[in-house]
């Protein structure tokens, strides 16, 4: 008997997924570990999605970083036309939807992660592709950080 059946609660051994986190720094082999719940086999996972957020088994950010920016590059390219594109809207208001609308769902839960110097490259570059775009520069036209 389980404790969770002492009040009444049931658990979906279909949805229940079990994923195991080793250190960083010291790796070890991949433990062998069964787990079952009322006789029927519990799944073991690499990553899943946890509030927004991913989660992997190999403790690092990097699959987190690379959902964050797919979200913020779909969410930045649906305003292309709307706003990045218009000559009428100010280079002011178009900063300022980026901020407001971009940033926190690229940066969403980053307070957390444990960033290494080629995580924080990509989520710098990922800005650097997306003011440009707002200046209207192409990619060709080279700008170094300094001139933003």
């Amino acid at each position: 008997m389980c404790s969770s059946d002492l009040f009444g609660l049931e658990i979906s051994v279909e949805k229940t997924e079990v994923m195991i986190q080793q250190p960083f720094q010291h790796p070890s082999p991949k433990p062998k570990i069964n787990l079952h719940l009322n006789d029927k086999p519990i799944q073991t996972t690499n990553r899943f999605k946890y509030l927004g957020s991913m989660l992997s088994n190999n403790t690092g950010v990097a699959d987190e970083i690379k959902h964050r920016i797919q979200k913020a590059q779909t969410a930045f390219s649906n305003l292309h036309n709307r706003i990045w594109s218009k000559t009428s809207i100010s280079l002011t208001t178009k900063i300022i939807t980026y901020k407001v609308m971009i940033r926190p769902i690229l940066l969403y839960s980053s307070n957390t992660w444990n960033c290494t110097s080629k995580d924080l490259q990509q989520l710098e570059s990922f800005q650097y592709r997306c003011l440009q775009t707002i200046l209207g520069k192409k990619w060709e036209d080279f700008m170094s950080y300094e001139e933003m």
